[in-house]
């Protein structure tokens, strides 16, 4: 006698879609879709690729990015956004990262719940309930300057 176990793979699904649409001397567009069925808050920069390759974030949004987009996107929509890229001398490669994290609306239960921790002076109950607000990067394909 002897016992089967069956099981199902499941496709991992990727919380956003995000490409880059086009790009000309001096702009890029691209364009990002929430696929999921929460609310998310985003930043989308340009990056330059240094001496030491891509600048590394560890967790954090990097802070010597050309430029930048904030913003928050609803469950299942999809926006077009415009950025400017900067002409170096001499051309150096550079790439368009998407930054996005959970971000729950401010009349929810769950960000009152938090807000009520943080008075009471209980930042880490609250980044608990709150749950994962580190940004998770999506990076573009490396570019070349025109």
């Amino acid at each position: 006698m002897g016992f089967g176990f069956v099981t199902r793979l499941h496709a991992i699904r990727q919380p956003v879609g995000f490409s880059v649409q086009s790009y000309s001397n001096d702009c890029v567009v691209v364009a990002f879709t929430n696929l999921t069925r929460t609310q998310l808050g985003y930043q989308i920069t340009v990056e330059r690729k240094g001496a030491e390759g891509w600048p590394i974030c560890c967790g954090e949004i990097p802070v010597e990015t050309d430029n930048g987009q904030m913003g928050a996107l609803g469950p299942g929509q999809t926006t077009n956004l415009e950025l400017r890229v900067m002409v170096h001398a001499p051309p150096s490669p550079w790439r368009v990262s998407l930054f996005w994290w959970n971000a729950p609306k401010l009349n929810s239960v769950r960000f009152k719940a938090v807000h009520y921790l943080l008075r009471l002076h209980t930042p880490t109950v609250a980044q608990w309930v709150m749950g994962r607000t580190r940004p998770v990067q999506v990076a573009g394909p490396q570019m070349e300057q025109l």
